[in-house]
């Protein structure tokens, strides 16, 4: 199976979760909350062929996994796309804002699928130290919440939840 199946594989599960999950009857101040588009990681400094990394698409406890690993960069490429991104989360809205007319402020009470970003700036020995800049985006190209920037000396590894940098 090619790596493009694959994808074209999960996205079809994970559209199909996202229905089964979005139709479940919902509690007074709780809804459903999803996302699918896609995650931009870009290096904007240090070598871009030092990056390892994988995203991971994982339930609560990690019992259920899908794990896409990170094509190998050129020193030329700066950017790589993750083609799947799928977040579902119960969220709780403010009631007396939402009482009051307003769109309340909302928080994930609980995750049910989430997607993992582990990076790793896998330059060794007097390697240098590689900043990235991690944007999450909608299907339709809009981007979601402010990109995630992290730098990461030689050796260092990032773990970057989707969910709780939505959330912020």
């Amino acid at each position: 199976m090619t790596r493009r199946q694959m994808y074209l594989r999960a996205g079809m599960v994970a559209l199909v979760v996202g229905l089964v999950v979005g139709s479940i009857a919902e509690a007074r101040s709780l809804r459903q909350h999803a996302e699918i588009g896609s995650i931009l990681i870009e290096v904007t400094a240090g070598d871009p062929s030092g990056l390892v990394g994988l995203a991971l698409l994982t339930n609560p406890g990690l019992e259920k996994t899908a794990t896409y690993p990170l094509p190998k960069l050129a020193a030329s490429d700066t950017r790589v796309t993750v083609p799947l991104f799928v977040m579902q989360a119960e969220v709780e809205e403010d009631d007396d804002d939402r009482d009051r007319g307003k769109r309340g402020s909302r928080r994930v009470v609980r995750k049910d699928l989430d997607t993992l970003l582990i990076l790793t700036n896998g330059t060794t020995g007097t390697g240098e130290n590689m900043t990235l800049r991690v944007t999450f985006r909608r299907a339709d190209g809009t981007v979601v919440g402010t990109p995630v920037t992290a730098t990461l000396a030689p050796g260092q590894t990032a773990l970057i939840s989707a969910a709780d940098e939505l959330n912020r």
